[in-house]
């Protein structure tokens, strides 16, 4: 290719900034019979050379800071412009940990797993290449990705390693929020958009069983006047909340109202996993201890007495992280949640099943419609106001919907019907 193909060849990969004095030094130095063409193995030579460049201009560029925002520690880079983006420890503690755990039976991830937890930097260019990110969307769903078809090796080019990339959020549509994040986010390694993206998976991955379909017992804690229909609309965190609370109850013990600071001090936590199995983890000497990260530490290690995985670290926990705690608290529940079996007529609840399936179905297309600020958790609550299905009808059909007559704030069910 000449000067101007390769240059749209690089516009189009995601390198707009290249001016075209560094394309001629460049061709300069790898076009090595000077006939001012650029052959295969010279384009990839250069293509490194860029990659190079990019990277070592961000880190000249940025600089790294510690720092503590509203209480807690956070690492981030700052840009030449001053511009700030952080992101927590804690959080890419849990999130190095729990991703070790998923797959570590992963042959293939041997070399590059397990992850320091407390090494930001090496979960950033662990993520690099997408391969690690496939197998947890394979986790999350099984067969989701054709693993044949992924690129692999210890020195992958920038190309295989995007095309990696590319599949990896193909294969998230639908699943998670990726608004504004896509293969260069990874590419730049940008903490704070990796980030967005790992939390999502590692939550899926975590609190997929979670639900009445795969633990009957959840119907354990259907409160008053409520039905196995309500139970089936409540998000994870809400479930585990409830679980956490049929627990203390029968220790006798306060209800918690969250899973972020409610959990600071690890108490409610010991308190839960004593009524999981008196024996393997006892109260003290946890209740007694005075510092928080003592007693985070004593409630993990009785976590890994009841058969838990490494999910967190003593320090995260008394951060009061929510995200940190779901996973934890996920990862206490999945490995036994003490309720008792209940005998419930699943099939005929979810249609013979049926309804389940139309309700994914209809839930992953819209999300993967790319709709700004839409995103379908629950397809019967997120569309009772009639907002998304116009702005689906809006994509499908440009201009089939009178904007001036739907009620962007609906507040009643009069104006949901209207807009329905």
């Amino acid at each position: 290719m000449d000067k101007n193909e390769f240059k749209n060849a690089v516009v189009d990969m995601g390198y707009r900034d290249i001016t075209d004095e560094q394309l001629g030094s460049l061709m300069t130095g790898v076009d090595k019979n000077n006939s001012g063409k650029i052959e295969w193995d010279e384009y990839l030579e250069m293509m490194m050379h860029v990659l190079d460049a990019k990277n070592s201009g961000k880190k000249s560029g940025a600089q790294q800071f510690a720092g503590m925002i509203g209480g807690q520690a956070v690492m981030g880079e700052e840009s030449k412009t001053g511009a700030k983006s952080t992101y927590s420890l804690e959080e890419v503690s849990t999130f190095a940990r729990t991703i070790n755990k998923e797959l570590a039976d992963v042959e293939e991830l041997k070399e590059m797993l397990p992850m320091d937890p407390d090494n930001p930097e090496d979960l950033f260019n662990t993520l690099y290449d997408g391969l690690v990110g496939l197998h947890m969307l394979n986790v999350i769903e099984k067969d989701r990705i054709d693993m044949r078809t992924v690129n692999r090796g210890a020195n992958l080019n920038v190309f295989k390693v995007r095309q990696n990339l590319n599949q990896f959020f193909a294969g998230c549509s639908g699943l998670i929020k990726v608004m504004g994040i896509d293969a260069q986010s990874f590419l730049d390694k940008n903490p704070g958009l990796i980030l967005a993206v790992v939390w999502q998976i590692v939550r899926l991955a975590a609190v997929k069983a979670v639900n009445l379909k795969d633990c009957n017992a959840i119907a354990r804690l259907l409160k008053d006047g409520e039905e196995l229909a309500d139970l089936l609309k409540l998000p994870p965190e809400e479930i585990l909340k409830r679980w956490m609370n049929y627990h203390l109850a029968n220790a006798g013990q306060p209800e918690i109202n969250n899973l972020g600071g409610d959990l600071k001090n690890s108490k409610p936590i010991l308190y839960v996993l004593n009524q999981l199995d008196p024996g393997a983890c006892p109260l003290e000497p946890g209740l007694s201890t005075a510092d928080d990260i003592d007693r985070a530490e004593i409630c993990i290690n009785n976590s890994f007495a009841l058969g838990c995985g490494d999910v967190v670290g003593k320090r995260d926990i008394p951060k009061g992280n929510p995200k940190v705690n779901v996973i934890f608290i996920a990862e206490i529940f999945n490995t036994k949640h003490g309720l008792d079996d209940v005998e419930i007529d699943l099939a005929g609840l979810l249609d013979d099943g049926e309804g389940t399936k139309e309700e994914r179905a209809f839930r992953l297309w819209i999300n993967s419609l790319g709709i700004d600020g839409v995103f379908i958790d629950n397809l019967y609550d997120d569309l009772r106001d009639g907002i998304v299905l116009c702005k689906v009808c809006h994509r499908i059909k440009d201009g089939s919907i009178d904007w001036s007559r739907v009620d962007m704030q609906p507040n009643n069910l009069f104006k949901n019907g209207i807009n329905c």
